[in-house]
């Protein structure tokens, strides 16, 4: 039972830290250009806008699963919640922009990584929940 719930507690943990992470090139737009190889041009309203929309959903997703920690078996589904729709969506998002030119592929790779670690840690600590 430990075992497992330290595994579940690892998998939120390592997830509210990657949102976390992930709020600074919503914020701040030279991070994102850096990040993934954009231009210099300034960004416009809309792109401000939207980005520090998803700031936002992004930091309290992280708060959410910080919270999942504190009791992970009782909330374990928070994990499949942050794989369907959260990851899915954030993975063909970035597929999507590699697809259309808009952003090369070497620069999306550290995040396609990202999401190819943390995938199988957050089935396989749901999974672990499921059968306690």
């Amino acid at each position: 039972m430990k075992k497992t719930e330290g595994l579940m507690r690892f998998a939120f943990l390592t997830g509210f830290v990657i949102d976390l992470l992930a709020v600074f090139p919503l914020l701040f737009p030279p991070v994102a250009r850096a990040m993934f190889g954009l231009g210099a041009a300034p960004p416009g309203g809309d792109y401000l806008y939207v980005s520090r929309l998803g700031a936002s959903l992004m930091a309290g997703w992280a708060v959410l699963l910080l919270w999942g920690s504190f009791r992970p078996m009782e909330r374990k589904g928070l994990l499949l919640l942050t794989l369907f729709p959260v990851v899915a969506g954030l993975a063909g998002a970035s597929v999507a922009a590699a697809l259309s030119g808009f952003i090369r592929w070497p620069y999306l790779l550290p995040l396609w990584i990202v999401y190819a670690l943390l995938i199988p840690l957050y089935m396989a600590a749901y999974f672990a929940g499921r059968r306690k």
